[in-house]
């Protein structure tokens, strides 16, 4: 009886345990969604207003010489680019929309990344594509343009230490958990051995 309570007991600790380091791996997995244009859209205008929604990402300026860390960088903007590289990307540092003009009338491919504040991609990279097309003659010189931003927040220094020591300290707590959960199950089940299978005992020598 004890051993099928104890084992109920662990098969829900360690039920909680995976579900908690599924949970947080995908928690904290940076996301990226184009809001704007959308794909196969028709803008009759020579402008395009990019916007995005990002979770699980803090937006820095990487012109501050930050050092790289999880979750945090940038935005790389492409726009009809055959080789997009980091040398020829538009760098963003803003949640802010970004306004495209001067779009020649054709469909565009456009691109957006989400880098590091060392301009390289994400592991695993994120990576968006869409294709729009323009209508409209353009009225000025083809580029982008950034809409006002608020400015980027410095990122506080406990969130910048968790984002480098939370997750693995996270998953080192819940992986010594179970294996002290397996250690325990292991002790008692050569408990349970050996008091269900005593010692025999040695006849005494007859006395002579």
């Amino acid at each position: 009886m004890r051993k099928k309570i104890f084992g109920l007991i662990a098969s829900l600790v360690f039920a909680f345990v995976l579900t908690t380091l599924v949970s947080i791996a995908f928690a904290q997995t940076p996301t990226l969604t184009i809001e704007s244009p959308k794909n196969g859209q028709v803008i009759d205008t020579d402008e395009a207003l990019v916007k995005f929604n990002l979770q699980n990402f803090t937006i820095t300026d990487f012109r501050r010489k930050l050092p790289p860390q999880a979750s945090q960088g940038h935005l790389h903007f492409w726009i009809d680019q055959e080789n997009p590289t980091a040398q020829n990307a538009i760098e963003h540092i803003s949640k802010e929309p970004y306004l495209m003009i001067g779009l020649e009338p054709k469909e565009h491919m456009l691109v957006v990344e989400l880098v590091g504040n060392d301009h390289s991609s994400l592991n695993p990279p994120v990576r968006k594509e869409v294709k729009f097309s323009t209508t409209a003659a353009a009225r000025s010189k083809t580029g982008a343009v950034e809409t006002a931003a608020s400015p980027t927040p410095a990122t506080p220094a406990s969130k910048a230490l968790f984002s480098q020591i939370g997750s693995p300290l996270i998953v080192a707590i819940a992986l010594v958990v179970v294996a002290v959960l397996g250690a325990v199950l292991i002790y008692l089940r050569k408990q349970e051995q050996s008091e269900a299978s005593p010692p025999v005992k040695k006849p005494e020598k007859p006395l002579s």
